[in-house]
């Protein structure tokens, strides 16, 4: 089976910690100029006209590429609105294509160390895997399986079905493109989706396709399956172990650590078994 693992949506609680910590004030943007005289990379910055619902102020951050312009890279939110937030409190989120750049943690670590941000912990992950083909099912037969009941899910809670439905060659049909289990508001959630069908519908990425490319997918029907992590679940205990877990940028940034954590959340989350009439508890 080919697939790829990799991080789709990436977004960190830090705090600005000035050399100056005794006569603080909120953080303000490097110029480009001054950075590069210290050696640093030439992040540009630009102030949005509106902040966001938890922060008063939002600055758009782009990166050089080889033609002489720039990409964007990253949205830096600061000034916390509440009172309860520490002043300090800063949320570095990446935009979805610098995190499929090879150099990404190389940048997102000097963009870090240039502005004085200290990681605090992750607010979101979203980990991803995409393929043509599972090992043992068709991606969507086991959606068709589970709709039809010929599939139970292990474990309970709330879920969707994504389909889309019309007359093709006369004939009307259902065509189910995705299930998830838990909500947008969940710790954890995960969701198994035609990503060839999302791209066509909703907008093209051509940065994920160069990856579907490198690794051999056919690239007009690649599946993923994704585990998205709010802050709360970035922490848990190891049952073989009973050691606190936390899910930080090191764990992230290690090939190996990261399919560790995406695959014990897959096989949490997104496990089924046979239905029959003797199962008493799933």
């Amino acid at each position: 089976m080919t697939y790829a693992i990799t991080i789709d949506w990436l977004s960190i609680h830090c705090h600005y910690k000035p050399k100056d910590a005794a006569n603080f004030a909120a953080w303000e943007p490097h110029d480009a100029t001054e950075s590069t005289l210290f050696g640093e990379y030439p992040f540009k910055y630009r102030k949005a006209d509106y902040g966001t619902r938890q922060f008063s102020r939002l600055y758009f951050v782009s990166k050089p590429n080889p033609e002489g312009g720039h990409d964007d890279f990253a949205e830096i939110q600061v000034e916390p609105h509440s009172g309860i937030l520490n002043r300090a409190s800063v949320i570095v989120r990446f935009v979805n294509r610098s995190l499929y750049t090879p150099d990404f943690w190389e940048l997102a670590e000097r963009l870090l160390a240039q502005n004085d941000f200290y990681f605090q912990g992750i607010t979101r992950i979203d980990i991803c895997a995409d393929f043509n083909q599972v090992a043992t099912y068709d991606p969507q037969s086991l959606i068709l399986d589970f709709a039809g009941k010929r599939l139970r899910h292990i474990g309970r809670g709330v879920g969707a079905l994504y389909f889309n439905h019309g007359v093709v060659k006369k004939q009307y049909g259902v065509n189910y493109t995705g299930l998830s289990f838990g909500t947008h508001a969940s710790d954890v959630r995960v969701y198994l989706y035609n990503k060839s069908f999302e791209l066509l519908t909703q907008g093209d990425k051509p940065w994920i396709r160069d990856l579907w490319r490198r690794i051999g997918l056919d690239q007009r029907n690649v599946w993923r399956l994704e585990v998205s992590i709010k802050s709360k679940g970035c922490k848990f205990k190891d049952k073989e172990t009973g050691n606190q877990v936390t899910i930080d940028t090191a764990a992230a940034k290690t090939d190996d650590e990261l399919a560790k954590i995406y695959h014990t959340f897959r096989t949490k989350l997104f496990s089924f078994v046979r239905n029959h009439d003797k199962i008493t508890n799933i």
